[in-house]
């Protein structure tokens, strides 16, 4: 006796298609290929090729596709047509092979009557009246709602055999007033569940986690902050209430899908690079991409990204950005102010601050010592007079929130002093920004 699982490998017709593919062509030699097995196999007794193709009537049958429990079915591992099998049939392309039934039934259409979901269908081969090879058919059971009335109708269905009904006044949103905080009401399932639920699909082995519950700074990115809050709590049951996990100045922080190195230096924890955010605090997203006549003209906050020799690009921000009620550092820290930067100058030393903050490399003359990790790069400006990017290797300029007479602060290392600068510009300038958090 040959099976057909041995030669065809996946051993199984497709239900609920038309035209369903080979069947048992490797038990004749034959070639080809279709949706219901493999290939030809390497041949037996019987040379003669042989296709068979399925066919099946969805919605034929006695009372219609809802007349039996289970009585829906799906073509064989996954997706295809859904619908009420009524009957298959089977057709040859050569004469002198037939089909029998487990249930007795004989010649190419097998009824459907006795059908259960998630059944399987014995057959054999028939060459001759001898047993060529034998299979089965999966069946596989689909549920549904085509009624119009449910919380969870569909058009698409053909099974009404999972219909959820309203349990209020025949609204299906009314029970949304018995939701407690941290949960929404599902229509679809007439229940309250949690707002944002750990898996998009049941859990288990084969769980698809949800990447915004993992989101817990809310900035709608999984990061590496992220994640060490996921492990602060490895090891606690359900319920338990975890340790606070206070932030280390010196640990990375996660911000619009970046990670920022951090430094304390004295007792003010630093940003250790520049700012790159492309959108405000609130998320909306800051303008970029102008023209250099557009750069001189704006009176809102622009962004320009320029490529550099240091990073793949650096983020130059017009004081527009700055000013902003919306925000531009995380929650927590703020654009550095000239009180701030007076402090670390203070701690670094008056006469020869900019050297020990200055990076070691890409300075055009007077290099840095970056005694504290501060990492001050000399990566430029975009010009408020013609819009044009300068200074790449002899100047890094940084926005302070402040101003005088409309003209706003900066602080400014520049390569050929070893004290840091400061001065007023216009609010068009194209300047780098350095977070600073915000005193306890």
């Amino acid at each position: 006796m040959i099976l057909c699982d041995d030669i065809q490998g996946a051993g199984l017709i497709d239900v609920g298609g038309n035209n369903g593919g080979s069947a048992c062509q490797g038990c004749f030699g034959g070639g080809g290929s279709g949706m219901g097995g493999g290939g030809g196999g390497a041949g037996g007794s019987i040379v003669t090729p042989v296709t068979l193709e399925v066919t099946t009537n969805l919605l034929g049958g006695s009372g219609g596709p809802n007349a039996q429990c289970g009585g829906c079915a799906t073509r064989y591992g996954g997706a295809g047509s859904e619908g009420y099998v009524q009957n298959i049939d089977f057709n040859w392309t050569s004469e002198g092979f037939s089909i029998a039934w487990e249930d007795g039934q004989a010649g190419g259409i097998w009824q459907s009557s006795d059908f259960v979901a998630n059944d399987t269908i014995s057959y054999v081969i028939l060459s001759n009246d001898l047993e060529v090879c034998q299979g089965e058919i999966a069946l596989v059971g689909v549920s549904g709602c085509n009624d119009s009335s449910a919380c969870n109708y569909s058009e698409a269905d053909f099974c009404s055999n999972a219909c959820v009904y309203p349990l209020i006044d025949n609204d299906c949103n009314a029970g949304a007033m018995a939701c407690s905080e941290g949960t929404v009401w599902d229509s679809s399932t007439q229940t309250c569940v949690v707002a944002v639920p750990a898996y998009l699909n049941d859990p288990g082995e084969a769980a698809i986690l949800n990447p915004c519950y993992f989101d817990s700074n809310g900035n709608g990115l999984v990061e590496v902050t992220d994640l060490m809050n996921v492990l602060s709590v490895f090891g606690l049951a359900c319920g338990d209430v975890p340790e606070t996990a206070e932030f280390s100045c010196g640990d990375p922080l996660g911000y619009q899908g970046y990670d920022y190195e951090t430094v304390l230096i004295g007792e003010q924890c630093w940003f250790a690079e520049n700012l790159r955010a492309e959108q405000y605090l609130n998320g909306e997203q800051i303008v970029q991409s102008l023209s250099n006549n557009d750069w001189q003209e704006i009176s809102s906050g622009a962004v320009h990204f320029q490529p550099s020799i240091f990073n793949a690009t650096e983020a130059l921000y017009n004081w527009h950005v700055i000013n902003d009620a919306r925000g531009l550092c995380p929650t927590g820290w703020h654009v550095s102010a000239p009180n701030d930067w007076e402090s670390l100058i203070a701690f670094a030393g008056e006469s020869n601050a900019a050297k020990k903050l200055k990076s070691v490399d890409g300075w055009f003359e007077l290099s840095g010592t970056d005694d504290f990790g501060f990492q001050g790069l000399p990566v430029g400006y975009r010009s408020h007079a013609d819009g044009q990017f300068k200074g790449e290797q002899y100047n890094g300029f940084f926005w302070t929130p402040s101003e005088v007479d409309s003209h706003p602060q900066f602080f400014l290392l520049d390569s050929a002093f070893d004290n840091v600068l400061s001065d007023f510009s216009d609010k068009n300038a194209g300047f780098s920004v350095r977070c600073i958090k915000d005193a306890e």
